[in-house]
């Protein structure tokens, strides 16, 4: 998995995580949630019936991921001063396609794992509220791939609110492409663009 893989990082909300027993929900410190939420997702990818389940386990992990990251943050700082422009039907509609959008790219990501080494290195306050949880990926034979996530605390729990990998913010990283298209092309045109990307995105990891 490259560094440029990783960008395609991460998924969607739809059902109440409380139902699956396999997802844990405990408030922790920073650290402690990202690493829980690491392994879950090693775990249910690992587990040998993946494959003869891949629709079942696929809404385990949708469930699992949406615990853990606020994509509707995420959506709207990675449409920056676009967002601002929108009507609140534009706004519902974005949110829901880039989350399909984080869906389809982590499940066709983590479903090509193979058994990276995932190193958590140390968490950092940003301010109250914020912090940052520092990680490398290391796999044979290749650079060490790093990945820190950034978080906030709501609720008592804490979101993940924008990835950094390998010193590119994910979210940063979609609004240079989303500016420049509404910028050349129209909302209506990213909206199709992103529409297309899910769904071969989308096509090709069910098939694994």
């Amino acid at each position: 998995m490259s560094s440029r893989e990783l960008k395609n990082f991460i998924p969607k909300m739809h059902q109440n995580v409380l139902d699956n027993p396999r997802i844990s929900t405990a408030a922790g410190d920073p650290m402690t949630e990202v690493k829980a939420t690491v392994d879950q997702v090693t775990s249910i990818v690992k587990d040998p019936s993946y494959k003869s389940a891949p629709a079942e386990h696929r809404a385990t992990l949708r469930q699992l991921i949406a615990s853990h990251f606020d994509f509707a943050d995420m959506a709207r700082s990675a449409l920056g001063s676009h967002w601002k422009d929108l009507s609140d039907e534009q706004k519902n509609e974005f949110t829901q396609l880039f989350t399909q959008l984080m869906e389809a790219s982590y499940m066709g990501k983590i479903e090509s794992y193979t058994n990276q080494q995932v190193n958590f290195l140390q968490e950092i306050s940003d301010s109250p509220g914020y912090s940052q949880v520092n990680t490398t990926i290391t796999q044979e034979g290749k650079e060490p791939i790093t990945v820190n996530y950034r978080l906030k605390q709501e609720d008592g729990s804490w979101k993940v609110y924008d990835v950094i990998i390998d010193g590119i913010s994910l979210v940063a990283n979609y609004r240079n492409q989303f500016s420049r298209v509404i910028n050349t092309r129209g909302y209506d045109a990213l909206i199709q663009d992103i529409r297309a990307k899910v769904g071969q995105i989308g096509g090709g990891s069910s098939s694994q």
